[in-house]
């Protein structure tokens, strides 16, 4: 008995208390609430608050009312009542307290915010071929509603731009980047320089393959066609034996010619290649003719760049000239004659940026 008489004080206090008011608690029991205003025009980001009054003014409500909008993409409501409009259109806010509520009529206008000019950053104002840089263009006012940009560049071919405003240099000189929205426009003249060649870091270059005799038995050492990449030159001390050298090529045998395709990882632009003679072998592994060859995907080869080393001379590190704009990620290095029975090379260097 004295377990139901609990459960019906329960039930009893439930029924009392409905939604946000306590009935039991001696003050008045709600019956309206009356919003301020009672209707609202908007801008779209403008925001204004609605004050939600209980009628009678003494009703006892003892938690907060509840606001909802009944489309937030046109205007939403904070807990507090405060309503921002996000874009042109029409909703209802409503504003809940138990089984009592009222609601609001929201409009919400579009107001045009015209466009008086627009700021271009440029974090570099010279640049070097190859760099990308992006640009920053800024509408004044911030929150012009009319901006509307497209990038342009004049002449073409010296920089690209895209349509979010990153710049690639493509050739030496100047060109001029605008950016145009309606009537407004703004431009920043660029200057591309051509970087100062110079020798190309070797680090991760592989010969992927190649056609060619080596020698593995001198002295211990392997003198094999990665000596030719690592970087390292023989400059006249036996102890190193860091180079490449063929074994015997009389015409008999007919292993010439040799040659070795070189993976440079990414695409340079090539001034002069570079063949360093390893200084012990002057005498006997002596390399004539042949020539380079420059690709940027293995697919096709550029015209070939002949060299003839004679045999007296300054042979040690000999130079080979590109052709205009050879530009590739992997470069062939061919050996069709030699002034002695065999050939060798302590290091191939290729000049660019």
């Amino acid at each position: 008995m004295k377990n139901l008489i609990v459960s019906l004080s329960f039930l009893v206090s439930i029924a009392a208390f409905s939604g946000c008011t306590d009935e039991d608690s001696g003050k008045p029991v709600l019956e309206s609430i009356q919003v301020t205003p009672p209707s609202l025009d908007l801008l779209e980001r403008q925001t204004s608050q609605l004050i939600a009054t209980p009628v009678p003014a003494d009703a006892d409500v003892v938690s907060g009312m509840e606001w909802t909008s009944a489309h937030d993409s046109v205007a939403t409501v904070t807990p507090n009542g405060f309503v921002t409009g996000h874009k042109e259109g029409a909703t209802v806010i409503t504003v809940t307290c138990g089984d009592v509520k009222q609601t609001v009529n929201v409009t919400v206008r579009f107001e045009a915010i015209p466009l008086t000019a627009i700021t271009l950053t440029v974090p570099k104002p010279t640049m070097q071929l190859k760099d990308v840089q992006k640009l920053i263009a800024s509408p004044v006012p911030a929150n012009a509603t009319d901006y509307n940009p497209v990038w342009s560049v004049t002449p073409e071919g010296i920089v690209s731009v895209t349509q979010t405003g990153e710049v690639t240099a493509l050739s030496d000189g100047k060109a001029t980047v605008k950016v145009t929205s309606g009537a407004i426009e703004t431009s920043f003249e660029l200057t591309v320089e051509k970087p100062t060649p110079k020798k190309l870091d070797k680090t991760g270059w592989v010969i992927t393959n190649h056609h060619s005799s080596n020698i593995t038995d001198g002295g211990g050492f392997g003198r094999v066609p990665n000596n030719m990449i690592d970087d390292y030159a023989t400059t006249g001390e036996w102890a190193e034996h860091s180079f490449w050298q063929s074994n015997w090529l009389t015409s008999s045998f007919g292993l010439l010619p040799f040659w070795f395709i070189i993976d440079m990882q990414k695409s340079y632009s090539i001034s002069q290649f570079e063949i360093n003679i390893p200084k012990e072998t002057l005498n006997d592994a002596k390399l004539s003719k042949g020539y380079f060859e420059v690709s940027e995907d293995l697919s096709e080869w550029n015209q070939k760049v002949e060299f003839e080393i004679p045999l007296t001379g300054d042979r040690l590190d000999y130079k080979v000239d590109a052709l205009p704009q050879t530009e590739g990620r992997y470069f062939k290095f061919t050996i069709t004659e030699s002034h002695y029975e065999r050939v060798s090379v302590s290091n191939l260097e290729v000049i660019g940026y």
